[in-house]
């Protein structure tokens, strides 16, 4: 299996990247299939109540709602709090997100599709995902300045203590860039983004050999 794989923190533009790429792919024929990790680790939260019940024991009772769900705003709340309750956090909701990963990855394999992973981390930190079916993967990493990021996630609606918190918790420029084989300059407009995306596809050989 071969991965294409888009990384970069919270508001670096990466689903925007996705997008943008699948249009591309789409217009040669394409077939590409998304595996977002923010999405999948909702989703494991959401259909698992014994994960809820953990971090709940984890993070305090009040985090569920009276019908179990979770209440992700207190959730966000505490595990971004500091390091040491990220790292529990990590610790409850990787493992099952990477088993799921693997899964979805393993049906766009099936499907003859491009595989696009979208990670908040770099992949260096979920390993377990890229073994043993994967051969290849190319990482793309987003680069954008922290004002940027800031504004766009302020724009999305959180508030600014849970977005500075969030920035906070994440790993440092550096441990994106250094197992990228790309990076994505994200700091002017949409079109500018797309020029740069069009520019990378057609400086690799992914619509050569997918």
């Amino acid at each position: 299996m071969r991965i294409l794989a888009i990384t970069g923190p919270f508001g670096s533009g990466k689903t925007n990247v996705t997008h943008l790429l699948a249009h591309e792919f789409e217009k040669v024929g394409e077939c590409v299939h998304f595996v977002a990790l923010d999405d999948v680790s909702r989703r494991v939260i959401d259909s698992d109540i014994d994960l809820r019940e953990r971090l709940a024991d984890s993070f305090g009772e009040d985090i569920l709602r009276d019908d179990t769900s979770l209440d992700r705003a207190a959730l966000a709340d505490r595990a971004f709090a500091d390091s040491q309750a990220t790292a529990r956090l990590n610790a409850l909701v990787h493992p099952p997100t990477i088993e799921l990963t693997r899964t979805l990855l393993a049906q766009a394999k099936e499907a003859g599709a491009v595989p696009i992973l979208e990670s908040p981390f770099p992949l260096a930190y979920m390993t377990e995902i890229l073994e043993p079916d994967v051969h290849c993967v190319d990482i793309w990493t987003m680069s954008t300045p922290t004002d940027v990021r800031l504004r766009r996630i302020l724009e999305a609606g959180y508030s600014e203590m849970d977005a500075l918190r969030r920035m906070e918790r994440q790993p440092s420029e550096d441990a994106y860039r250094s197992e990228a084989s790309v990076v994505i300059e994200n700091d002017g407009t949409k079109k500018d983004l797309l020029d740069r995306v069009k520019i990378c596809l057609k400086k690799s050989d992914w619509l050569k050999t997918n």
